[in-house]
């Protein structure tokens, strides 16, 4: 890699890590305090697209460029031995089924469907599931950020 695109690799995943998943001290879920969607979170903003953007860089790394995330996930497996792909795949599934029931939830109640969800209104599984995601999220953010200089974004 040339120096230009090592930088360049330091700014994507540093930007990636930025988008830090809700979940707090003791496990909590970090909500919006105020506003249209206080005590909710934003499932594809805060679940779905920092698993996604993550794997774009691991992928992007390897010069893979297929814009499939799932493509990506097996690739990085067969060749790299990505240990996490399976999880991350599992992962994205269940939030994809989640934003879908929640949505057609919305539908049938007559709203607009959104991808806000309130967590003190799951069940305890999905909510439990959900903080097992997150925190494989923070896990694959650590390895960025052993892995690339993430500190020089904003400095």
């Amino acid at each position: 890699m040339t120096q230009a695109s090592i930088e360049l690799m330091d700014l994507v995943a540093a930007m990636t890590v930025e988008n830090r998943p809700p979940l707090g001290f003791f496990r909590r879920f970090v909500v919006e305090k105020s506003g249209e969607h206080r005590n909710e979170f934003d499932l594809t903003m805060k679940g779905i697209r920092p698993l996604v953007d993550a794997v774009r860089v691991f992928a992007v790394e390897k010069d893979f460029r297929d814009p499939s995330t799932i493509k990506r996930l097996q690739f990085l497996s067969e060749r790299y031995e990505f240990t996490y792909a399976e999880d991350i795949k599992h992962a994205l599934n269940y939030l994809d089924s989640l934003l879908i029931h929640h949505q057609l939830d919305q539908i049938e109640r007559g709203m607009e469907p959104d991808t806000f969800v309130n967590p003190g209104k799951l069940t305890n599984i999905e909510k439990n599931t959900l903080r097992e995601i997150f925190q494989l999220t923070a896990t694959v953010y650590d390895i960025i950020e052993k892995s690339y200089r993430t500190e020089r974004v904003g400095s």
